[in-house]
């Protein structure tokens, strides 16, 4: 099984092409990639999951935690792609789609209970195992682009699907393809158990559901400040469908997200 990096079958629209270019000794790889160990994925609708993966020939299992969830984790390896799913809190749970380089894993995340809810990009917080090496690299010398940088320095490399990658770290972060600090999302605490709408106004036909508190232990992400009638767009697993809005006034006022 060649560990060659191809395109990552995306639930987004795009991605081909960016992730072929790999070094002659991967190329030569008849191993498999060992997933094993913790792994911290940062979602980029703001929740951090907690992985603690076994891997087993080419089957993963583990547990998984984020925030007041937990979840018993099954998938399996493919090359240099896997797919494993973590059963939060006993329910279908959340898909995690995934590619794999030396460098680290990334790709993006559904959740099985909402299949039309939009989904979320993810990726770790280090490098994988290299497959072990079964045959000689290849010595053919480099080509002319190789050996001028073109192939490895080119602007914009890997970065395909601008809309749901992860933003490039600061500069002087690292560089590379993965960042080197997670994505700064706006966080809100449930404090109080709201009813949620598909579209601000609080009418009964709108209505999808309730966002509950959970002794304010629930975190939303903001999708943009809340509006001049307290309506405030919210995104995260706790959120009935993905995503909403809720009325959060301020004090007297009924308040149900703090900031």
């Amino acid at each position: 099984m060649a560990c060659i990096g191809i395109a990552l079958r995306w639930l987004f629209p795009a991605v081909v092409g960016a992730l072929l270019l790999t070094t002659a000794a991967q190329a030569d790889c008849l191993g498999i990639w060992d997933l094993s160990g913790s792994w911290a994925i940062t979602q980029t609708n703001g929740f951090i999951a907690n992985f603690e993966l076994t891997q087993t020939g080419m089957d993963i299992s583990g547990t998984a935690t984020a925030q007041e969830m937990t979840g018993d984790v099954v998938g399996h390896v493919d090359g240099d792609e896997f797919t494993m799913t973590a059963h939060w809190n006993g329910t279908a749970g959340g898909e995690y789609r995934g590619h794999i380089t030396e460098r680290g894993i990334e790709g993006d995340t559904r959740d099985l209970n909402n299949p039309g809810a939009e989904g979320a990009r993810w990726y770790g917080d280090h490098g994988v195992t290299p497959c072990t090496v079964s045959t000689p690299p290849s010595h053919a010398p480099a080509s002319p682009l190789e050996q001028s940088g073109v192939l490895k320095n080119r602007p914009g490399a890997g970065d395909i699907s601008t809309q749901t990658k992860p933003p490039p770290p600061p500069a002087g972060g690292g560089g590379g393809e993965f960042p080197t600090t997670p994505p700064q999302v706006t966080m809100a605490t449930v404090i109080a158990d709201v009813d949620v709408y598909k579209k601000p106004g609080g009418l009964d036909e709108d209505k999808i559901g309730i966002l509950y508190s959970n002794n304010k232990t629930t975190k939303v992400s903001l999708v943009a400040p809340c509006d001049e009638n307290n309506y405030c767009h919210v995104k995260g697993t706790a959120v009935p469908t993905g995503e909403g809005f809720v009325y959060s006034g301020t004090p007297p006022d009924f308040q149900s997200l703090q900031f």
